[in-house]
């Protein structure tokens, strides 16, 4: 139980270290107007909520208008998606293989990425990991639909890929503390799993780890 509180406090430092460097670099790239539309169709939906919560206007104008600047706001971050889809590949993907499964979280509470079984990873394992973790594709699928589809039928989808989502995240949690070698989903999938360096009693088909390396 230990690991997977240690693993959460991990995950957390990392989501926060890739959003802030997202946020840097699509501020940097972003194109002003974009930046621009997206406060403007924030602000307006900050507004229509007040309205609605003051009962200013009914439950279907507040529908209709919220779908259209839902559509606004997600028309308006693109560049900030892709850099975050980047950012996210980058880091736990490529960043996580060069430094032998660990990212700075994991460096923090010393934990690491193995392979279940004998032999080792490749940046394949990582980036398979990181798509099902950090909901990739689900991300890659919004945006292609964002571009292809109208507005109405976009939302649909959106709110049906958002579901999706949820019920994705809620089994890799729920199979990181029910499952006994607290493997998720994604590490089943990407035949991973996470180890604590500082327990010396993890075993990886009977040999002992010690530091994140399989010894006999």
């Amino acid at each position: 139980m230990k690991v997977n509180f240690k693993r959460c406090g991990a995950y957390i430092i990392d989501l926060i270290i890739v959003t802030v460097i997202a946020v840097i670099v699509s501020n940097i790239c972003s194109p002003r107007y974009q930046l621009d539309n997206y406060n403007k169709s924030f602000n307006k939906l900050i507004e229509l909520t007040k309205k609605y919560e003051d009962e200013e206007i009914k439950e279907k104008e507040y529908q209709k208008e919220y779908q259209k600047l839902s559509y606004d706001l997600d028309k308006n971050s693109t560049t900030t998606s892709f850099v975050l889809l980047g950012c996210m590949i980058g880091y736990f993907g490529i960043f996580q293989y060069s430094q032998n499964g660990k990212t700075l979280g994991k460096r923090l509470f010393k934990l690491q990425v193995v392979k279940n079984n004998d032999g080792e990873l490749n940046i394949g394992h990582y980036l398979l990991r990181s798509i099902v973790l950090y909901n990739i594709l689900f991300s890659v699928t919004k945006l292609i639909l964002l571009y292809c589809l109208k507005q109405s039928t976009y939302m649909n989808y959106r709110d049906i890929l958002f579901n999706v989502q949820s019920i994705i995240q809620l089994i890799i949690l729920l199979s990181i503390f029910i499952s006994k070698e607290r493997r998720g989903l994604h590490d089943y999938i990407a035949g991973t799993k996470v180890i604590d360096l500082n327990t010396l009693d993890e075993f990886a088909n009977g040999k002992k780890v010690i530091e994140g390396e399989v010894v006999k």
